[in-house]
């Protein structure tokens, strides 16, 4: 699952619990145009959970999904290291991938940057959507 962080009606964190619950197991990657030092601030998430910040490359996003799956858990904030170069040998055909984002446009992009590479996306425009995809896909 991968899921913004600030969305109305639901927040990402509330988005993953509600998921969880249908789909126990489920990874989740957060991402949000906000700092991770703010989001964790603000409480919106905790220290020790995989996050992205907004604006990030194809690869980066790549990476970090194939991470966070490789893993199959919600550990780490993502690193303040420079993004590496080299380009990821990510291969995800088998995976699909919930996507919660309330912005249209980042949804469209982010569907771009993950068709082709991952198996199947499925778009949610806001916190209940994606609850019902999940539902959905039982």
């Amino acid at each position: 699952m991968l899921t913004d962080v600030v969305m109305p009606g639901m927040n990402g964190r509330q988005v993953y619990e509600a998921v969880s619950r249908l789909r126990p197991g489920i990874s989740v990657l957060y991402m949000s145009g906000h700092t991770d030092r703010v989001i964790v601030r603000q409480g919106i998430l905790e220290k020790g959970i995989d996050f992205i910040q907004k604006p990030y490359s194809t690869d980066r996003l790549l990476a970090k999904v194939r991470h966070v799956l490789d893993r199959g858990s919600t550990r780490l904030l993502e690193s303040t290291e420079p993004e590496s170069q080299a380009e990821p040998k990510v291969c995800l055909k088998n995976a699909r991938v919930l996507l919660a984002e309330d912005n249209p446009m980042n949804a469209q992009l982010i569907r771009t940057m993950l068709d082709g590479v991952v198996g199947k996306v499925d778009v949610a425009h806001n916190g209940r959507e994606a609850v019902d995809a999940a539902r959905a896909t039982l």
